[in-house]
């Protein structure tokens, strides 16, 4: 079993940060003797798999209007907590000027993916 959470993030953007959260952790790949994490998106859904640095992943979904939905998965609390921090420090970082930031909802228990 895994620990889940969400985090609504209102914008008038949300598929631009869908792909600046994203082709930010792919660039960041390797950078600064940084571990190379799995991220894989397109115009409206995104996957960010932070294993080499934490055992957690996030999915960003850009499907509805004025919404970022943010899934982040950890491996236990401690891992879970890493996750939501590191994307909402960067939210917040990249979405300053809109005044963005995550709420995370409380977590639950998922199966964990096979």
């Amino acid at each position: 079993m895994q620990l889940a959470s969400s985090a609504l993030v209102a914008t008038e953007r949300p598929t631009r940060y869908l792909k600046r959260l994203c082709e930010h952790f792919a660039r960041e790949r390797g950078r600064h003797g940084a571990p190379e994490v799995e991220v894989r998106f397109d115009e409206y859904e995104g996957y960010v798999d932070f294993a080499p640095i934490v055992s957690g992943a996030c999915r960003l979904d850009a499907r509805n209007e004025g919404l970022l939905v943010l899934s982040a998965t950890g491996a236990d609390q401690g891992a879970l907590a890493e996750v939501q921090r590191i994307l909402s420090e960067h939210v917040e970082r990249f979405g300053r000027s809109e005044g963005l930031s995550a709420d995370w909802g409380p977590a639950s228990e998922v199966a964990s993916p096979r």
